[in-house]
């Protein structure tokens, strides 16, 4: 066999191990397509039986379910308590309309929603202003880009359409 001859063989059955590759790839990329097909089924059967769970609709709950399901009512409930000490540390309280806010604001500057304030006498027989929907103390950040609402003097931000002491409309400022 001459040089020629086996540098063409061996280009052949390089080829022929490509398309084996492509081949083999493209099979195996249809099994997880299929297989993520059937998790997401699952998922959604899992789903729809935590909802019945939540609202009580199931007669019967499997002992290992009824665990998993209240496992995973703590877990949200760790999440929420996680959340807020992000906010809290960044200074932050999340309005109705899913905007955060400055943890001092009276109302948000996006919705204009007015907060309740509630003062709680500590140990220490100290008053701490605590927003109702969060329990943590008032902490004023320092912005660099503000502006003064034309009724109360409150400097604010310039992107706020409402100012978040007084609730009066920024947009005639």
């Amino acid at each position: 066999m001459s040089m020629l001859d086996k540098l063409k063989k061996g280009f052949s059955e390089a080829g022929n191990k490509a398309k084996e590759v492509i081949e083999i790839n493209q099979l195996k990329y249809k099994i997880s397509v299929k297989q993520k097909e059937i998790d997401n089924k699952l998922m959604y059967i899992g789903e729809k039986v935590y909802d019945q769970y939540q609202n009580q609709a199931l007669i019967e709950l499997d002992q290992d379910m009824e665990i998993m399901c209240k496992d995973i009512e703590q877990l949200k409930n760790e999440i929420k308590q996680i959340d807020l000490q992000v906010k809290e540390l960044s200074n932050k309280k999340e309005c109705s309309c899913g905007y955060l806010v400055d943890i001092d604001n009276n109302y948000c500057p996006v919705c204009g929603h007015k907060f309740e304030v509630k003062v709680v006498q500590n140990v220490y027989g100290t008053d701490n202003i605590y927003s109702k929907d969060y329990e943590y103390t008032n902490i004023k950040p320092v912005n660099e880009e503000q502006f003064t609402c034309s009724f109360c003097d409150e400097e604010l931000e310039c992107a706020v359409d409402v100012c978040p002491q007084c609730g009066h409309s920024t947009m005639n400022l």
